[in-house]
């Protein structure tokens, strides 16, 4: 087949199987682009299985709930959700859904993995008090491999920096978005087949679609749906000779009032639901309770939600205003502007940095600015889409106010900046990444 047809039969989901991504599906149903809308009849008749719905944002429930409900009923779609932890976006108790596991409880109580240890939640901790707790923790159980989860690279630089400066560490693995995507798939790979055990320190990006098994875990404070994430890498292979332990800790900025880093990133509905939850259950909790555990938490944040976005949206959506909908209008008033539809909120500008690391990466760069060249924008885009997987392994997105402290000399484009081999010594530190300064402790990504 030509490009163009392999194209269009990718664009228009013409296929019997599609493999998608979470935001693709609902900006297909949501958003009124020619580039979405392409693909939007393809959901007829079709059975959609969505993993991991926990993470819409609470905010859009009622918003999700009303147009899967009245896409299955008009289009003949079944929609499928795929979840430990199921949050209330369909009402099981009113028949808005079917639990296809009929004995989930049975499930729940059968597995007996891990513990999950909530003491230090009421103590508030800065970060060099943790280092102590890492540090005789790791001390004491040096045949077991450690998983430390932190809310912000910042964070998580400094506690990598103290365990391979201070500690001394050698079987020390870093692992964050702040480090190239070849380099990620490299070091989940490491962390699968070491035969020793190792320390891993990272950000929430290990919380899905991470496939490692680690014995203990430490995960700074967050969401409880956050925390099952985590829960989901101590003894995933469910191994009976021992109980995986994941320690949940509180850690603040002692440098800005005591803050927590957990409130830099998450919501306080979400992390108010989660303590009040904690609040109720002894500081031990066992695997087999965590069913109950969740119900009660999507409970009190379906209890003290709001509705207002999805109100505003469905009603915009019916009059088919898809401008004021889904996008920034100067005819917006401010509070009416904040409630633009976003799967993914970010409210920070970002840029992309290729890494020129390797002679792979200076082949790669060499074929994209030949690529550039190329007059005919079909051709160009043609070209690009041949050699797009090897040009993204090598790039990372940081916020741009970052970028801008260490190249300072560079104007940033909005596509993909340059960091040639040489200048890695002063930009790129093959272990942990960008260097940044260590004081951005407010960035997750």
């Amino acid at each position: 087949q030509s490009p163009d047809i392999s194209e269009h039969l990718v664009e228009t989901w013409n296929s019997e199987i599609i493999v998608t991504t979470f935001v693709q599906l609902l900006h297909t149903i949501f958003a009124n682009q020619n580039r979405s809308l392409k693909k939007f009849h393809q959901l007829s008749n079709s059975i959609i299985l969505l993993d991991e719905v926990q993470s819409i944002p609470h905010r859009y429930w009622m918003l999700v709930r009303e147009t899967l409900k009245m896409m299955s009923d008009l289009f003949n779609c079944y929609f499928v959700f795929i979840t430990a932890t199921m949050p209330l976006i369909f009402n099981e108790k009113n028949g808005e859904i079917l639990e296809l596991a009929r004995s989930k409880k049975d499930y729940f109580a059968f597995f007996d993995r891990i513990k999950l240890d909530s003491r230090y939640l009421q103590k508030p901790m800065n970060l060099d008090q943790f280092k102590q707790i890492l540090n005789h923790d790791i001390s004491h159980h040096a045949n077991k491999s450690f998983l430390i989860v932190l809310n912000t690279i910042g964070t998580s630089l400094e506690i990598y920096t103290y365990l391979h400066d201070e500690m001394k560490l050698g079987n020390l693995v870093y692992l964050s978005t702040n480090i190239i995507p070849l380099h990620r798939l490299e070091r989940i790979e490491r962390i699968k087949d070491a035969d020793q055990p190792l320390v891993v320190v990272s950000t929430q990006m290990v919380e899905a679609g991470v496939d490692i098994d680690i014995d203990r875990v430490y995960r700074d404070f967050g969401p409880l749906d956050s925390v099952n994430q985590t829960c989901g890498r101590c003894n995933r292979n469910f191994d009976s000779s021992y109980k995986g332990e994941v320690i949940i800790v509180n850690l603040v900025n002692q440098n800005h009032a005591n803050r927590g880093y957990a409130d830099y990133i998450y919501g306080n509905i979400l992390l108010s639901k989660t303590r009040d939850v904690f609040n109720q259950l002894p500081s031990c909790i066992a695997e087999k309770n965590f069913f109950e555990m969740n119900q009660q938490y999507f409970t009190l944040v379906s209890q003290a939600k709001s509705n207002d976005q999805s109100e505003v949206l469905l009603q915009r959506m019916m009059e088919l205003k898809y401008k004021l909908a889904f996008e920034d209008d100067s005819d917006l008033s401010p509070a009416q502007t904040s409630q633009v539809f976003r799967l993914i909120d970010k409210d920070q500008e970002t840029v992309n940095l290729f890494i020129e690391i390797d002679e792979r990466a200076i082949a790669v760069w060499e074929e994209y600015e030949l690529l550039k060249q190329i007059d005919d924008p079909f051709k160009r885009k043609i070209a690009m889409e041949a050699i797009k997987g090897d040009l993204l392994s090598y790039v990372i997105t940081i916020p741009k106010r970052v970028a801008k402290k260490q190249l300072e000399d560079n104007q940033l484009e909005s596509f993909f900046n340059y960091i040639s081999i040489t200048q890695l010594n002063q930009l790129y530190d093959t272990e942990t990444g960008f260097i940044r300064e260590i004081t951005e402790t407010t960035l997750s990504f």
